[in-house]
């Protein structure tokens, strides 16, 4: 598999959208969007790492990460403070339910269960993944979070949250992303710092143990 990642371009389009007026820079009267995009962010806004996810709820191998690697990544860095997790959907046209699926995450988002639902998307990805109608199965996990259905329909058939996929789609393949998933690991720069010692890429599913060598590097 082949990675073709140009760090400066995709920090450049990723970046501004960390902030909390990222979603109204898409739609600045929609506060659906704006409930969305804060959902997806893991731990303290404080937190001096942040690790920026782009992923595909049909990917089998954001699978496998979302599995052996972030528990691990969950315990030991974003409930202790030392980092938090932003999470960018990049639903490739090759998988052919991953838009309709990131469109139940941001989704269950929208009210404020993007992670319950992130996690029940990827335990149950092989159902819904070859269900005749997975917006049957994503209704069927809205219902066990116990989120507002008809909201969430609403929300998922209306395609309410699409110009937040797009723009997460556009801005990852833009910054030169061609596979799931991709981790950039920052820091803030230091004074007179070259920008680039701020940062780490990690491209495909990594064991926890890449994630605290690039950790620890970026804190010394």
């Amino acid at each position: 598999m082949r990675w073709s990642i140009r760090l400066a371009s995709l920090l450049g389009v990723l970046l501004p959208l960390l902030s909390s007026a990222a979603a109204a820079q898409v739609a600045p009267e929609d506060s659906l969007l704006t409930r969305a995009n804060e959902s997806r962010r893991k731990g303290s806004a404080e937190a001096p790492i942040t690790i920026i996810e782009l992923a595909d709820f049909q990917c089998p191998f954001c699978r496998e990460f979302n599995q052996l690697t972030m528990p691990a990544l969950d315990s030991l860095y974003v409930r202790t403070g030392k980092a938090r997790i932003v999470f960018y959907n990049l639903p490739f046209p090759s998988h052919s339910r991953s838009w309709v699926a990131a469109e139940a995450a941001m989704c269950a988002a929208a009210q404020g269960s993007f992670w319950p639902m992130h996690d029940r998307l990827y335990d149950e990805q092989a159902l819904w993944g070859e269900s005749t109608d997975p917006a049957a199965e994503f209704d069927r996990y809205a219902t066990a979070l116990s989120l507002n259905l008809d909201a969430f329909r609403d929300c998922t058939r209306q395609d309410r949250v699409a110009p937040l996929l797009l723009t997460d789609l556009i801005q990852g393949t833009n910054g030169g992303v061609s596979a799931t998933p991709t981790f950039v690991i920052l820091r803030e720069p230091r004074a007179g710092e070259d920008p680039n010692a701020a940062q780490r890429v990690l491209a495909g599913m990594q064991p926890i143990a890449e994630f605290e060598k690039a950790i620890a590097e970026l804190s010394r």
